[in-house]
């Protein structure tokens, strides 16, 4: 089964998630319907994003996430209640970074490091602990996957946040008290709409207290090829990306990690992708990209971008505290419908990993045999003289749909190891080779983004190899016969 990343409505579960002031709108309103206010007003200097509506589970980034007309009639709120209204003004920054051997852990890591301040709303208490936005990651530009996150990417993002103003109802304002506040339009729309509309049309949540400022952003993902687990990966792409922000920007991260770890990365890794982003400022909305090598042609002054953060150019940088959409419906007949309503949106923004695995091959060089596992410690292969020659395809771990076993046959006396889709194909058992049962799965036909692996055989030693890239070595003159093609996997890059 697929790991599902549950979107459990915790504010904050990424890196530079949240929009701008400016914002666009989540859904046109019906024809009929009251006029919006201005998108002016979200950036007001004022209250700005204040009682805002706000998709918990679309695009924080691109600033499509917070609905265009407030929920709270804050002109009335104010005239009665400005007290109960707190602004602070002072200002301060931070650095963080945030790494994960795939989006599913990236995404783990991001949401382990920042507080939660959405109510969950969905899902069993264990995945509402884990708080996943499915827009979260910045998706390497290789991951063509539409509903799913190739496990093939390792992802990794340092931020750096300039905060100018914290704007929020004070603790004693009460969910009651914000009753008798609503918008004429959010009182006539909850009267006159339906509970998919409200929810489309407003988010999942309003916003009670807000951070703006600025935002930097840097991303580095790429395909770690040759990291063969979790904790490799995971310092393979924080090597990546304290290379990129010491290039990109000109902050020293490494740290533990040396100069030379980060350089030898950098050639390994495959499908390297660079990104620089701002929010916030002057340059908000603006997106730096780098080659592969983290070079641009595009210069910038992060001293200059944030002097040039004002109160009517900033960017909603952290959520302290929000209520669900529902929490402000009296009605009991309505507020029920659109708690479900908001409870299925999230169900059905869920992502899920598509989890394909690593292939490594080993050789050896004293019987030529070779050796293909998506488990590097099932065996002591270097203990017994077994050199590893790397990640070659991505298969998957468990059964996936349209996929069927890969199974190993084993001839200890000519030191052969063969792998095949088709366990009949051969009488390998009648011919002095013992079964060694399920090592993965692969496609027995192509199917999109999946690539040949053929099977070649060396009569002169009986001895088996599969490659996806038959052109990396001249085989056939090497005495290699090419046997076709064995299965279908999933390219390196």
């Amino acid at each position: 089964m697929n790991k599902k990343l549950t979107i459990a409505c915790f504010v904050w579960a990424s890196a530079a998630i949240f929009t701008g002031c400016k914002k666009n709108d989540i859904q046109k309103p019906a024809s009929g319907n009251p006029a919006k206010t201005s998108a002016q007003a979200a950036a007001d200097g004022k209250w700005d994003l204040l009682g805002y509506g706000f998709n918990a589970t679309g695009n924080l980034i691109d600033g499509s996430s917070s609905s265009d007309a407030p929920i709270i009639d804050m002109s009335r709120f104010e005239a009665d209640y400005l007290s109960r209204i707190d602004v602070n003004n002072t200002g301060s920054g931070t650095q963080d970074y945030y790494a994960g051997a795939n989006a599913l852990d990236y995404l783990k890591d991001v949401n382990r490091r920042k507080s939660s301040a959405l109510a969950a709303t969905v899902g069993d208490k264990e995945n509402e602990s884990k708080g996943f936005f499915s827009a979260s990651v910045s998706l390497n530009r290789a991951d063509q996957n539409t509903n799913t996150y190739s496990s093939k990417y390792s992802y990794a993002t340092f931020e750096a946040l300039r905060k100018i103003r914290r704007i929020r109802f004070t603790d004693d304002v009460s969910t009651s008290l914000l009753l008798n506040y609503l918008t004429p339009e959010f009182a006539n729309n909850i009267a006159t709409q339906s509970a998919d509309y409200l929810v489309k049309r407003y988010g999942t949540h309003v916003l009670l207290d807000i951070t703006l400022g600025g935002r930097l952003r840097s991303d580095f993902s790429a395909s770690l090829v040759k990291k063969d687990d979790y904790s490799k990966k995971v310092r393979g792409v924080k090597a990546g990306l304290f290379g990129g922000v010491a290039k990109m920007i000109g902050i020293d991260l490494s740290g533990e990690i040396s100069k030379e770890e980060i350089q030898q990365t950098t050639i390994e890794s495959r499908s390297r992708q660079y990104t620089l982003t701002f929010y916030g400022g002057t340059n908000s909305g603006r997106t730096i990209s780098y080659d592969s090598n983290g070079n641009t042609t595009e210069s910038f002054s992060i001293s200059s971008w944030e002097q040039s953060i004002t109160p009517t150019n900033c960017a909603m940088v952290d959520i302290g505290k929000s209520i669900p959409l529902y929490d402000l419906i009296a009605d009991p007949t309505k507020k029920q419908q659109v708690k479900a309503a908001v409870e299925q949106y999230i169900l059905n923004s869920q992502h899920a990993e598509s989890e394909e695995v690593a292939t490594y091959e080993f050789f050896s060089p004293s019987t030529g045999g070779h050796v293909f596992t998506i488990n590097v410690n099932d065996y002591p292969y270097a203990q017994n003289g077994w050199q590893n020659y790397g990640a070659k395809f991505f298969v998957f771990a468990t059964q996936k749909p349209g996929t069927l076993p890969v199974h190993m046959f084993v001839n200890a006396r000519q030191n052969q190891h063969v792998i095949t889709i088709n366990r009949n194909e051969y009488p390998y058992e009648q011919n002095g080779f013992s079964y060694q049962g399920i090592k993965f799965y692969a496609y027995p036909r192509q199917v999109t983004g999946t690539i040949p692996v053929y099977s070649y055989y060396y009569p002169a030693t009986y001895k088996h190899t599969y490659t996806a890239y038959p052109n990396d070595y001249p085989y056939e003159q090497n005495g290699w016969q090419n046997q076709g093609v064995a299965f279908y996997a999933y390219p390196l890059d």
